[in-house]
């Protein structure tokens, strides 16, 4: 059965049509954005991990050379050989890292505050759980 067209009329889509295909096109853009977000959040973890790792060899280098524990200080005072050194990284939610000392020497922890920015909290990241990751 063929559809009978006005004279002069053009053929086109059907609003269903084009609110079907508005609607997929949803559908996939939040699927994507679901991802995206995702692997954002996961990147900023790891960068978190990477940077204390980094900092407290940093740390321990600090301890070889000068036979004392650095505070956070030490390690953002440029060392007079290095030329362009910035100091230490801000973590990835621009808050700054924290190392601690426990009494026991040879065992520094750096620690950052993750997502919700108050340290001491299930999400905060550190420079042992960054170890445990890796093994």
């Amino acid at each position: 059965m063929q559809r009978h067209r006005p004279p002069g009329g053009t053929a086109g889509f059907t609003l269903i049509e084009i609110l079907v295909v508005i609607a997929i096109i949803g559908l996939l853009t939040g699927l994507v954005a679901t991802n995206v977000v995702s692997h954002y959040q996961r990147a900023r973890l790891e960068t978190a991990r990477s940077d204390t790792a980094q900092i407290l060899a940093a740390a321990r280098t600090y301890w070889i050379r000068n036979n004392r524990a650095p505070s956070m200080q030490d390690l953002v005072e440029p060392p007079p050989e290095l030329d362009g050194y910035d100091g230490v990284p801000l973590d990835p939610w621009d808050r700054e890292y924290e190392l601690r000392t426990p009494p026991e020497l040879h065992e520094w922890e750096v620690v950052s505050a993750g997502p919700d920015h108050e340290f001491g909290t299930e999400d905060d990241i550190t420079s042992r759980s960054a170890r445990r990751q890796k093994g």
